[in-house]
């Protein structure tokens, strides 16, 4: 699953049909290497334009209706994402792991100074491995 924050959408930079079009393409191109993803989410508002939403990342909202909606138990979920909010909202719906991708200097520096735990990686295939270092090891004893 996808969970996106897309202010762009409140700043009227785009709209939400646009935005389907693009992960649609996405999608399509990701099929392609036959990395399927079920389904996403977003959150189209921002705090400056549209106020207070409970979509928005840090809040888990997004993320816990799709374990609720597939029933999937978030011990055995992780999320990959590019910032501070996006780990916090992976923490606060209780998913096992939560990875830092090519976080810049400052998200790096936010969540080392807030005690928040995550882990660094700069590419996907080392998200990769360390999901099947985490994730996938439990289940290789059956």
């Amino acid at each position: 699953f996808i969970v996106t924050n897309q202010a762009g959408i409140a700043r009227g930079y785009y709209d939400s049909d646009q935005l389907k079009k693009l992960m649609k393409h996405i999608f399509n191109e990701l099929n392609k290497k036959n990395i399927v993803f079920s389904d996403w989410s977003y959150c189209p508002h921002h705090p400056q334009f549209t106020g207070f939403c409970e979509c928005r990342k840090p809040s888990p909202k997004m993320i816990q209706k799709f374990l609720e909606s597939h029933r999937i138990d978030p011990k055995n979920c992780a999320l990959i994402g590019d910032n501070q909010t996006d780990i916090e909202a992976g923490i606060a719906a209780g998913l096992k792991v939560n990875i830092l991708l090519n976080g810049s200097e400052e998200t790096v520096k936010k969540l080392t100074e807030n005690n928040i735990p995550y882990h660094a990686v700069s590419n996907y295939a080392d998200a990769t491995l360390l999901l099947k270092n985490t994730l996938m090891s439990r289940f290789s004893k059956f």
